[in-house]
């Protein structure tokens, strides 16, 4: 009888003891905090703009931050079907991605312990345009947060031509390709006003959702100048107004042409000028082709005005900047050879045994320096005698390296090309700047000016100056390499290192 009592005592205490344990429990599990719950997506206010065939970041966190090592993380554009990025079970899976993605995407391992969630889009198309969503779940929760990316495009350079005539009305056309959204085009009079009789802008879409424009203007026979303008509509520090000029459009009854003087002038606050003085010359009419792009204008410019002798003082200014450069035999392409001091560099048999990594050229024949410029003023000189095809300048850092692209400024390259007996400057793919024949050197100078984002070239020997990218497009404090490029198996390209006394 006792023991039944002091059992079903015991029984009693201890099922009250439980039932307060799990009272206190479920008060603490209310008052202290815990991780679940307490975590969200963060991204970025606003869209996220990126280029055609460049790389983008989409930025993502957790906030606040906290590891995701052990989370799924999930990147998909649209629908969850469409997979962009897949990441759980620690462990990127590639197999999850739609086919479309595959090898485009990186997601740091790195960022991960700190709720870094961001996504690298790399060798972007126009159809990548869109939102996509950042995703986490960490087996409790749930969360994510919308990316909206455009991809832009910067257009080739335009040009301006006769589409018609008809008595004494010419209708002229704009042409350029290659942009995304669609820019904004303003045809301009010799007095800078913007002319009200544009017939039409026509714009198509070619496979790879670039868009050509086609603007036309009708004019009568008396101006000397009309300008177009074609102005990207995406807000970019690095991207500048393309400008093109027409020249005289208008041959005179008997059928001589105009000769002119050329006086240019520049605004860089709205829009450019470019005025053309008409000039008789003993009688003698001096023939202009009807299509004329404004860098090649510039050129002559150039050779007008900025094609002289440097100073002794400049000289010595540029030199005591000499860089001591060394080729990196990292980024080497398989089919050069470079020497064992690192200084030289031709063309040689395919060496198969070579390791690809990310940093390595694997389609053109190319090579940059180990050194890189994040500011400053920088100057070397190269030994191009007897080379008989070569590329030299400097690339971004942010270039692309791998697979067929186009070795010109519009991507990142500035570079002076001798090749075929042509000298040039890779201005722009379609239409490189040419250069005169006689400005080729046994010796190259360049000469980079990070902070201004200018790149010169000279004649070493004749002290003259050749050629100056004034418009280098790259963020800042981008590291900038110089950069190498030759096809000739029989002589070196040679980095010459400055004599001390």
């Amino acid at each position: 009888m006792i023991n039944n009592m002091c059992g079903l005592l015991c029984r009693r205490f201890r099922n009250n003891v439980l039932e307060r344990i799990s009272i206190y429990i479920l008060i603490l599990e209310s008052v202290l905090p815990t991780n679940k719950g307490n975590w969200t997506i963060a991204v970025p206010n606003g869209h996220i703009i990126g280029f055609h065939r460049e790389d983008v970041i989409l930025p993502c966190s957790i906030s606040p931050a906290i590891t995701a090592v052990d989370m799924e993380v999930t990147w998909f554009k649209g629908a969850q079907d469409r997979i962009v990025h897949s990441y759980f079970d620690r462990t990127n899976q590639p197999k999850m991605q739609q086919n479309f993605y595959q090898g485009r995407t990186v997601l740091p391992r790195s960022g991960l312990p700190n709720g870094n969630l961001s996504l690298k889009l790399k060798n972007l198309h126009i159809s990548d345009s869109g939102a996509y969503t950042c995703s986490a779940f960490d087996k409790k929760l749930y969360e994510e947060g919308e990316v909206e990316l455009i991809v832009g495009a910067i257009g080739t350079e335009p040009i301006i031509s006769v589409d018609s005539a008809e008595g004494d009305q010419r209708r002229l056309m704009c042409k350029s390709d290659g942009w995304n959204p669609e820019p904004v085009v303003i045809w301009r009079n010799v007095n800078g006003k913007k002319i009200p009789s544009v017939i039409r802008t026509s714009v198509m879409k070619d496979d790879d959702g670039l868009l050509s424009i086609r603007s036309y203007v009708t004019v009568k026979e008396n101006p000397a100048v009309i300008t177009c303008l074609i102005r990207s509509k995406i807000s970019h520090p690095d991207w500048e107004t393309y400008l093109y000029i027409s020249r005289d459009f208008f041959p005179a009854p008997s059928g001589w042409m105009f000769a002119f003087f050329i006086n240019l002038t520049i605004s860089v606050i709205a829009t450019f000028l470019v005025i053309f003085h008409c000039t008789k010359m003993n009688g003698l009419y001096k023939q202009y082709e009807k299509k004329v792009n404004y860098q090649k204008l510039l050129l002559l410019m150039k050779e007008i005005d900025s094609m002289r002798t440097i100073t002794q003082s400049e000289i010595n200014s540029m030199k005591s900047l000499t860089a001591t450069l060394t080729l990196d035999t990292d980024t080497a392409h398989p089919e050069l050879k470079i020497s064992t001091d690192g200084k030289g560099l031709k063309e040689y048999n395919r060496q198969e045994d070579i390791l690809d990594n990310p940093e390595r050229f694997d389609y053109w024949a190319c090579v940059v320096a180990k050194e890189c410029f994040g500011s400053g003023r920088h100057y070397w000189e190269i030994d191009v005698a007897k080379n008989i095809y070569w590329v030299i300048g400097v690339c971004r850092d942010s270039a692309r390296r791998k697979g067929d692209f186009v070795l010109s400024s519009q991507y990142g390259y500035w570079t002076l090309s001798w090749q075929s007996q042509e000298f040039c400057a890779l201005t722009c793919h379609a239409s490189p700047m040419q250069l005169q024949k006689e400005l080729k050197p046994q010796k190259l100078g360049v000469y980079l000016d990070h902070d201004k984002k200018q790149l010169s070239f000279y004649n070493v020997d004749t002290q003259f100056h050749i050629y100056t990218y004034s418009d280098m497009r790259y963020h800042k404090n981008e590291k900038v390499f110089p950069f190498f490029r030759t096809r000739d198996r029989l002589t070196d390209l040679i980095i010459l290192e400055e004599k001390r006394d």
